[in-house]
């Protein structure tokens, strides 16, 4: 079944910005859509569906992005294949406005996974991927976010996803979320991409797990294909993506039973969990209880915040998370038009 879901980051976004995210994310889905219904392979339409997104200021990705403590731009990105689980990741990339392209082009190129930094601009250069700017990345909202970070003490990297950064109206707490697509073809293969400009005001060089298979990203035809959002350093150390894809197989797993004592999960990790399908796809599928099992999963064993979107074998889509807001927005075979969903506009449902 041909389908398409995306996302636009899981964090505390404001109310003045839900309009931003989700015009954003329609003209995404709706590119995407297009090039789904005119036949292009699943790859083509989740690198071409985040390119457009890296392409739009409302998103912490590519022309977006955020700065961290040195006052500089990291992008990190990945693109995974499920008909070949080949992957392509690249991270600390500074002078390119998709890095999306340049992790499809080092998929493609074959002779690595991941590329990071000078290597990774010399790279997209023989690749043809042409150089942009700092300037052309830099947007004057994220110059007055870094002065008003730096004002915080002892910041930390988790605040903006678990809904404790402080807020100042001059001073709009994000975008601060990844943005993904998965995809489900004609042919029935899978394939997923994510991209990021980083977290804020974090330390020079850090990768989070955005460029990474199986925490950011995740595809396999047979099995499904996952994309995470939130707080890079849970994900990364709980493999999100990877688990989520896992659920929709083993939806009995009790994690409380693996033999380790665990840390006390953070007062919202499982408190605070929104899941299902989308309100308009089918319901009763294990897509979307897998989703919520990866998320209670994540929150018990790392306290993590963060939001995951979720295809089966099949391509019915699903999600969960338990950060206080996450955009996102599918279409599947029979749908006229495009969903996009936030909240608090849709009715929360309850952890059972």
């Amino acid at each position: 079944m041909r389908s398409l879901i995306v996302h636009g980051g899981a964090w505390q976004i404001p109310d003045a910005e839900i309009a931003d995210h989700r015009a954003g994310l329609l003209a995404a889905l709706t590119r995407g859509t297009a090039l789904l219904l005119e036949g292009r392979p699943a790859i083509d339409i989740v690198v071409e569906t985040v390119a457009l997104l890296e392409e739009d200021l409302t998103f912490d990705a590519g022309r977006g992005s955020v700065l961290n403590l040195d006052g500089r731009i990291e992008m990190d990105a990945s693109v995974m294949d499920g008909r070949t689980l080949g992957a392509g990741c690249v991270a600390c990339i500074t002078d390119v406005l998709h890095p999306i392209r340049v992790a499809r082009a080092i998929l493609e190129d074959g002779r690595a996974v991941m590329l990071a930094g000078e290597g990774a601009s010399r790279f997209a250069r023989s690749a043809g991927i042409p150089a942009c700017s700092f300037e052309e990345l830099l947007s004057p909202r994220e110059t007055r976010r870094k002065r008003f970070l730096d004002r915080i003490e002892d910041f930390k990297t988790r605040q903006p996803f678990d809904g404790s950064l402080p807020q100042e109206d001059s001073v709009p707490p994000g975008p601060l979320g990844t943005v993904g697509a998965l995809c489900c073809d004609a042919r029935g293969d899978l394939a997923a991409a994510t991209s990021t400009g980083g977290a804020p005001n974090t330390l020079a060089g850090r990768v989070g797990d955005s460029p990474v298979p199986g925490a950011g990203t995740w595809a396999e035809n047979g099995m499904g294909a996952a994309g995470s959002t939130g707080w890079g350093e849970a994900i990364l150390r709980d493999l999100l993506a990877f688990r989520a894809v896992q659920e929709i197989d083993t939806l009995t797993i009790d994690w409380r039973a693996r033999g380790r004592e665990l840390p006390p999960p953070h007062p919202i990790a499982t408190t605070q969990i929104t899941w299902g399908p989308l309100r308009h796809g089918p319901r009763g599928a294990a897509v979307p209880r897998a989703a919520r099992r990866a998320i209670q999963g994540f929150a018990r064993r790392v306290g993590g915040a963060g939001g995951v979107i979720l295809l089966g074998p099949d391509g019915v889509p699903g999600f969960a998370f338990n950060t206080p807001r996450m955009v996102r927005g599918f279409w599947m075979e029979g749908m006229d038009d495009p969903v996009i969903e936030t909240e608090p506009d849709a009715p929360r449902q309850a952890a059972r």
